[in-house]
């Protein structure tokens, strides 16, 4: 007979899985009703804040709200998607967003998978997803689902606690190298976090510290890192130097295109994060023609 505690661990370690590094396949430009274009890669790596609801019926109810938590989160590494869950038209939908002036990307029939491919069930409310697609938080209450998005913002540029650089550094090691390659840059000038890394996780920094020779031997993950390096810029424009903010739409497009090259690697995880980048540039260029 199988002991019930291993019984419960398995399920747990399963419903974990599946709440683990979303890949956020199933965003289609023609299922767009509102708001900026969106994609998977513009996702990728950020917190996400998923809004679902019928908006034919919502008769702009907190997307007032919404919208100010966009405008103070959109240059930082977030998104906020709004998941228009009604099986009828979207028409009245649509004109609720225009109504109302939301600006953040609305779709319809999302069909969000996990990275194993699974449907991701969306129920009506708000859902909150750290970088690794891991939920945080999901319910109606708007305040409290903002109060959980502000600090896993700010935990993707700067972990709070020693498990969390590691959770992090592994995600991005796996799925964002141009990421990581910053990340442990960063991390080599961090003295206190590397010293409390190396004695609680020895065998995880020695790892680093091979993931960092290699990735200093690689001139593509080098040019991927300042292609992560620039489009965070760009999208941080308001927040970094005066130079930085004069940056127009055709320099963005013309200093991007020595990186197209990236999209054509033979390393999957260069390809996505390359993409990635370039969907936080589109949409910086969309902002700046605004």
């Amino acid at each position: 007979m199988i002991d019930r505690k291993v019984l419960v661990s398995a399920f747990l370690a399963i419903c974990a899985s599946l709440l683990m590094a979303h890949e956020w396949t199933g965003i289609e430009p023609a299922s767009r009703i509102g708001g900026r274009m969106a994609s998977c890669g513009y996702m990728r790596g950020k917190v996400v804040l998923l809004d679902c609801r019928d908006y034919s019926k919502s008769g702009g109810h907190n997307l007032a709200e919404l919208q100010k938590i966009w405008e103070s989160y959109k240059s930082k590494p977030f998104v906020l998607l709004g998941a228009h869950i009604s099986s009828g038209e979207s028409g009245e939908a649509a004109k609720n967003i225009v109504e109302s002036r939301v600006s953040y990307p609305v779709y319809s029939n999302v069909g969000l998978k996990d990275s194993s491919g699974n449907d991701v069930v969306l129920k009506p409310g708000l859902h909150v997803f750290d970088i690794t697609g891991r939920r945080l938080y999901y319910g109606n209450d708007l305040r409290q689902a903002q109060g959980i998005v502000g600090p896993a913002i700010f935990a993707v540029r700067i972990p709070s606690s020693v498990r969390q650089w590691k959770e992090t550094l592994d995600y991005e090691i796996a799925k964002l190298p141009g990421s990581a390659y910053l990340r442990i840059r960063d991390l080599r000038t961090r003295k206190d976090v590397l010293k409390a890394l190396a004695a609680e996780f020895p065998d995880s920094v020695k790892e680093y510290a091979k993931v960092w020779n290699g990735y200093r031997a690689s001139q593509e993950i080098i040019k991927l890192a300042k292609l992560v390096e620039m489009a965070r810029l760009v999208k941080d424009r308001d927040k970094s130097s005066a130079k930085s903010k004069r940056i127009t739409a055709s320099q963005i497009s013309s200093r991007s295109a020595r990186y197209e090259i990236l999209k054509t690697s033979e390393n999957p995880f260069v390809v996505q994060e390359a993409k990635n980048s370039f969907a936080d540039l589109e949409f910086a260029k969309a902002e700046i023609g605004k």
